[in-house]
């Protein structure tokens, strides 16, 4: 199955972890009730939302990741959810409370910034890999 989008950058696996990896589950339409924006590779349990942006930027460190945006970055704080015991999330984009205009033909860039342990136990920050997409009327 070919992906939907573009990779944008590549995920930073710790402590021994599989990497995250976010994917859209079809093209992206505006306004489509149905699509939504999947990660694996999560660690059971753990707490993350999307954030998007319409500039891919180099790979910023943050915490124990890169995130691969470039400001403005839009939180989409209906996204803050648990991963499920098998370590994925599945999220709808919240078409009704999007922070920002998403118009047909804009290309947008998204990653999961998700909590994760390292070596010993520590809390930290995380991202997934990232995915660009534009979106279709």
């Amino acid at each position: 199955e070919t992906p939907i989008g573009r990779a944008c950058c590549d995920p930073t696996p710790i402590a021994g972890g599989t990497p995250a990896f976010l994917d859209v589950d079809r093209i992206p339409v505006l306004g489509d009730p149905d699509l939504r924006l999947e990660v694996t590779g999560l660690e059971p349990g753990a707490f993350g939302y999307l954030v998007m942006s319409p500039f891919v930027g180099a790979g910023q460190v943050v915490g124990a990741g890169h995130l691969c945006m470039d400001a403005p970055y839009y939180r989409l704080a209906s996204s803050i959810v648990a991963a499920d015991p098998s370590g994925q999330v599945s999220v709808g984009l919240p078409w009704g409370s999007m922070p920002v205009l998403v118009a047909p033909g804009s290309t947008w860039a998204f990653q999961r910034w998700h909590r994760a342990r390292v070596a010993g136990g520590a809390s930290t920050t995380n991202f997934s890999s990232g995915r660009e997409v534009v979106f279709q009327l």
